[in-house]
């Protein structure tokens, strides 16, 4: 009998091969990063998020590490907690059609 940990870390693993859900978490995560990683975009969201959500906690966008099993999950949690900014920034700084097409191309 093996670690609770590995058996779900290989399940979440095999998940992940499947093609749909492959495509799926990397136009995800090309998303998160863009967001992340463009200083435009990051400070809208912030706002963005601020006039959202008030002060209350609010959850960060979040990528997967190698080492954490749970790290697609915490991602795609990220986004759709953030729904709703995502669309207000990406319309703010007319990314709607670009992320739209991104999305729309992950069947």
């Amino acid at each position: 009998v093996g670690c609770l940990a590995h058996g779900l870390n290989l399940l979440f693993k095999d998940l992940c091969a499947i093609p749909t859900i492959s495509k799926l978490l990397l136009k995800v995560k090309q998303i998160v990063k863009n967001f992340k990683n463009t200083h435009i975009l990051h400070s809208t969201f912030k706002n963005i998020q601020k006039k959202i959500y008030g002060n209350t906690s609010v959850t960060t966008l979040k990528l997967p590490s190698n080492t954490r099993w749970a790290g697609g999950i915490l991602m795609m949690e990220s986004v759709k907690k953030n729904q709703q900014a995502l669309k207000e920034t990406s319309v703010a700084v007319g990314l709607e059609r670009t992320i739209d097409k991104e999305v729309n191309n992950v069947s």
